[in-house]
């Protein structure tokens, strides 16, 4: 660790993606990540969920992400986008609040109509 200069064990995603599986299941062996990282002295390297104030805070979030995205431009603007959007565009975040909130609760606040089940496009 101190060699390359590391204060975080690596995530194992990305030990997974540089084809480092033997060090993967080596730290599952030694009683996985956090374990490993107590005994090494390291932090996690672990995203903070953020923490969301109120319901206003999260739609104007994601009117924010619209604008920026440029759904609005595109004629999505009707409808909140979708988890797998957030999500592809890096915003975990938001997409745990829409979950956390409900969709169809911060459509309604937003002044949108709420996506009907099954009628997104899967890609």
């Amino acid at each position: 660790m101190d060699k390359h200069q590391l204060t975080s064990i690596p995530r194992k995603g990305w030990l997974m993606q540089c084809g480092r599986r033997d060090i993967v299941h080596a730290i599952y062996r030694e009683g996985g990540f956090s374990s490993v990282a107590a005994r090494m002295g390291v932090d996690m390297n672990r995203k903070k969920h953020r923490q969301w104030g109120s319901m206003q805070e999260v739609v104007e979030e994601l009117k924010a992400f619209m604008d920026a995205s440029g759904s609005k431009d595109k004629g999505e603007a009707a409808h909140l986008p979708t988890r797998a959007q957030l999500e592809g565009a890096g915003r975990a975040d938001l997409a745990y609040a829409v979950q956390k909130y409900g969709h169809c609760a911060l459509s309604e606040l937003a002044g949108m109509e709420p996506r009907k089940v099954g009628t997104h496009n899967r890609a």
